[in-house]
């Protein structure tokens, strides 16, 4: 009696598919959360890289003066709690000729949902335009 019910216990499957849940669940979450966070996170650089660009080349043309570049850029940037740093420098010599340079930069960390992965300390977007006279 004793022995059959050793041997049926051995073999009693039930609970196998929790205790497999449980070792690849995490694996699993955190591997999704970090797609997502990098997704988050190549946007925020898209999104910043394009309202540099389009900083800049106001600039350029003269529509926008240099000290108003960083409140112009701010308002193309994502309504994000991040701290923005913009930088616009229109006295840069390259070649002989007068450029604009324009950054736009903020902690990662800030611009993240959870920092569970790793990931640089800034993200930076730095555009240089030739002004156009």
């Amino acid at each position: 009696m004793r022995r059959r019910r050793m041997l049926r216990i051995g073999r009693d499957e039930r609970g196998a598919a929790l205790v497999e849940f449980s070792l690849v669940a995490p694996i699993l979450l955190s591997l999704t959360f970090g797609v997502i966070q990098y997704g988050l996170l190549l946007y925020t650089y898209n999104n910043m890289l394009n309202a540099a660009r389009e900083t800049a080349r106001s600039v350029a043309i003269g529509s926008v003066k240099a000290a108003a570049a960083p409140d112009f850029a701010k308002t193309m940037l994502v309504t994000w709690p991040a701290p923005w740093t913009v930088t616009a420098d229109d006295k840069v010599k390259i070649n002989g000729d007068d450029h604009v340079r324009l950054t736009i930069s903020t902690p990662s960390s800030k611009a993240a949902i959870i920092n569970l992965v790793p990931m640089p300390a800034t993200l930076t977007a730095q555009v240089t335009m030739r002004i156009e006279k």
